[in-house]
């Protein structure tokens, strides 16, 4: 169960709508994450990964998945090893 802070006072009127609606898009994915529990998504981070698990990733996101867009960081780091991060997920 989660439960947001209900000793906040409520929302001011005047805020716009675009900012209520986007956070209630990244509350939304949030739980979708949670609920799921995929092993890429948004900001996941996997350390000490190989060529095989990029493409591995870019399998799953883009064909079993059926997203069309990825974007990843792959860094290389002193120790020829990589670390990735799937920024961004479409």
């Amino acid at each position: 169960m989660i439960s947001l802070n209900k000793d906040d006072p409520p929302p001011n009127a005047n805020e716009k709508p675009s900012n209520k609606n986007d956070l209630i898009n990244k509350l939304q994915n949030l739980l979708d994450v949670i609920h799921n529990d995929p092993i890429y998504y948004n900001g996941s981070f996997h350390k000490d990964t190989n060529l095989v698990e990029v493409l591995n990733a870019i399998d799953v996101i883009l064909f079993k998945d059926n997203n069309t867009s990825v974007h990843l960081i792959v860094e290389k780091k002193a120790n020829n090893s990589m670390d990735m991060t799937i920024d961004l997920i479409k």
